[in-house]
């Protein structure tokens, strides 16, 4: 049949006629903002109550602040039923989430904790909340189309053919991604050291994935919807501020403990709702780890760019292990006379944080080799305590922990202050005058890797005045430069972006103003968008990576000024690599090839998810 104006006129008003029942979302959703229909609200609240009220209550507990904040759930959702275009139940999930937090936050209220064994290692004894914290920001790092159809068949119990139809897939595609979702937080965590039984305990210890809905607060929640309602104002004041669902962002909630940990343990092994049966054989018996063996799934067609890619950085990585020199006293360094005299430790920072970064394991023999070195590098320059941090929270020995904590200390004594008001940092920390963007930026770097880790700073509210500094230092067209009264700069500006971001991820807080300087920030980086930089292009090139990894952005820009940063960096990077796998410029610090390759590889190792 054609689709004629009678045709779709007469398939409109076939589908009114139907019982609300078998209307898909979208269709109650548009009832209700169209008409305000009260029992097409209702029938969503019945049916993703139960899903929106267990992320409630695993982070508040069965308490009237999660009553609240599920009210405030819906609540959300009546008010933005017209820009709704995502699935409600993935919506949903990410607005209980905001939502929970925002309770959480009113009362200070403590989230319950456990104790893990052996207290006194960050690496072997993570509190519960930390660990949250940590599978929040992995689970966050997944793009919407592998996020979705996550929460869709494990949270809100729909079968794979219901989530496929109502996200407009077919079936091959919604498996390879279900499959391919799990496979990336499988990966993530595991580099970030987080044991399975870790996880298997935290999931055991968990409620349902879904509560049941007392009659009395679904009817409540759906009320607010009707116009005129009186919302009592502890409802209100949970609802989140949703500028955009791009702003939409999960932080740091108790719910995502149960979402990842489910996801990677428990789903792993156990088939979503209408899946086929699993055979039980000798496997069921086996430790939960088998569980987590990505299926077999149809792999995409290859981008060109990928296999170009690797072969550049196997090639980087090749170069580099054969600049890895032994010096006297079997300490096997890449730092050159110059470097060994100004920069201790720096190139060989360097190096081992490009080589992990690139997927080597810290039992690699070059790695080994050289982690056992870096070892008896005392904190002296902030530059190199920084890149020892990072190389330290990134390789993930426990023989190391000390010497995180010592550097953490380090930097938290380096900070120069005036008055209550952070400067930032120098080169070194005795009787440093003047702080500049750089130096800073790599400090922040640093001990943020640290918090991720498990090491905190001592001084409270220290990442609030991180915030403030970098606001307090942008200038009126959105950009930052490397000390005040100096000229605005692509790099200084680009460490501005990432500084202030990775202070907004620790403080995880609904902060317009944080925002509204980030997207300034972003605005005056497309403008100016640019990937030489005389003397200091790989260094350029480092820093674009390292903004592109914290804000998972594919794209600096907006839909006027868009730039593929990862694209046309790693294109150009290709054209200019050396025939020996290294990169150099004859001009600045892009002349030394072994700082220059690191620069480069840390590039080419942080290629944005699609």
């Amino acid at each position: 049949m054609s689709d004629t104006p009678a045709t779709i006129v007469t398939d409109y008003l076939r589908r009114l006629a139907a019982p609300l029942e078998s209307r898909t979302d979208a269709e109650l959703l548009a009832l209700h903002a169209s008409e305000r229909d009260a029992d097409a609200f209702a029938l969503l609240v019945r049916r993703h109550g139960p899903m929106v009220l267990g992320v409630c209550r695993r982070t508040l507990g069965n308490s009237a602040d999660a009553d609240d904040a599920f009210q405030a759930t819906f609540l959300a959702l009546a008010r933005n039923a017209k820009r709704v275009n995502d699935s409600v139940p993935g919506w949903l999930f990410r607005v209980a989430v905001r939502s929970s937090r925002k309770a959480l936050r009113r009362h200070d209220c403590p989230v319950l904790t456990t104790e893990l064994a052996n207290a006194g290692d960050p690496f072997a004894a993570v509190e519960w909340r930390d660990l949250r914290l940590l599978l929040d920001e992995e689970l966050d790092r997944l793009p919407a189309n592998l996020r979705t159809p996550l929460v869709l068949c494990y949270l809100d119990g729909r079968t794979r053919d219901e989530a496929a139809q109502q996200l407009g897939w077919s079936l091959r595609t919604l498996h390879r991604r279900l499959d391919e979702g799990r496979k990336r937080l499988r990966e993530r965590l595991s580099r970030r050291g987080i044991a399975p039984a870790v996880l298997a305990a935290a999931v055991l210890s968990a409620d349902e994935l879904c509560a049941h809905v007392p009659p009395a607060l679904a009817r409540d929640a759906a009320a607010l919807s009707a116009r005129g309602s009186i919302v009592p104002s502890a409802v209100r004041a949970l609802v989140p501020h949703l500028s955009s669902w791009g702003g939409l962002a999960m932080k740091s909630t108790v719910s995502a403990l149960i979402l990842v940990g489910g996801i990677v343990l428990l789903f792993g092994g156990r088939q979503p709702a209408g899946a086929d049966p699993v055979r039980k054989d000798k496997a069921a018996d086996e430790p939960v780890i088998v569980a987590l063996a990505p299926l077999k799934k149809e792999r995409p067609p290859a981008d060109p760019l990928t296999e170009k890619v690797k072969e550049a950085r196997d090639k980087a990585v090749a170069f580099l292990k054969s600049q890895q020199q032994e010096k006297p006293k079997a300490v096997w360094s890449w730092d050159d006379d110059v470097f060994r005299r100004n920069q201790p430790g720096g190139p060989s920072s360097l190096a081992l944080l490009a080589l992990l970064e690139s997927g080597l394991k810290a039992d690699d023999e070059v790695v080994a080799r050289g982690l056992k070195s870096l070892r008896d590098v005392e904190p002296t320059n902030t530059y190199v305590v920084s890149l020892q941090t990072q190389v330290f929270c990134k390789a993930n020995q426990k023989e190391d922990a000390e010497r995180i904590k010592r550097n953490v200390k380090w930097l938290e004594d380096a900070a120069i202050w005036n008055g209550g008001q952070l400067l930032g940092w120098s080169y070194t920390s005795a009787g440093a005058a003047r702080a500049d963007n750089s130096n800073s930026r790599y400090a922040v770097a640093a001990l943020h890797a640290a918090h991720k880790a498990g090491f905190k700073v001592a001084k409270e509210n220290f990442w609030q005045d991180v915030r403030d500094m970098y606001i307090g230092m942008q200038q009126t067209d959105g950009g930052w430069t490397y000390t005040p009264n100096a000229p605005r700069t692509h790099t200084m500006t680009v460490s501005g972006v990432l500084c202030l971001t990775l202070a907004s991820k620790v403080l995880a807080k609904d902060d317009e103003e944080a925002e509204k300087a980030i997207r300034g920030g972003f605005g005056w980086i497309a403008s100016q968008f640019q990937l030489e930089a005389s003397g200091h292009t790989f260094y350029n090139l480092d820093v674009i990576a390292a903004l592109g990894r914290a804000s998972e952005r594919k794209d600096f820009g907006t839909k006027e000024k868009k730039r593929d940063w990862y694209r046309e960096g790693a294109e150009w990077l290709l054209t200019s690599q050396k025939a020996d796998g290294s990169w150099q410029i004859n001009s600045g610090s892009d002349n030394f090839p072994v700082i220059s390759t690191c620069f480069a590889l840390r590039f080419l190792a942080s290629r944005p998810e699609d």
